[in-house]
């Protein structure tokens, strides 16, 4: 599959034409290759450079995710903090279950951690 189509592809899933489940079934490709396009197509919607993909973290509760560093805590106050404690509690919950949630609202993804422990 040659790059432009596989940002065409992105494209689609991006601007919600199609699933990455639909995309990975109709080009024979993993959910997790189809998701990493739209991603890489929305990082970099002109695709003049070579686009770098990171997932997002899930956002339950509309707080934002911590970043890779730890958060800053004493800039936070009592329920930035309370919601950052909940966050993180459901998702580790669901880590001990097997899945985690990519995406928000119409494009929430549950993604299962086959194959992988989770004890």
């Amino acid at each position: 599959m040659t790059k432009k189509e596989k940002i065409e592809i992105g494209k689609k899933i991006h601007d919600g034409e199609m699933t990455a489940k639909d995309a990975a079934d109709a080009f024979g490709v993993s959910r997790h290759a189809a998701w990493r396009w739209s991603k890489a197509y929305e990082q970099n919607p002109s695709q003049e450079g070579k686009p770098k993909v990171t997932p997002s973290p899930s956002k339950p509760l509309g707080v934002p995710a911590a970043s890779a560093d730890a958060p800053e805590y004493e800039a936070m106050g009592k329920e930035e903090l309370i919601k950052e404690l909940m966050r993180r509690d459901i998702e580790v919950a669901r880590l001990k279950k097997g899945y985690s949630v990519k995406g928000g609202g119409s494009r929430k993804e549950y993604v299962t951690s086959s194959g992988s422990s989770t004890k």
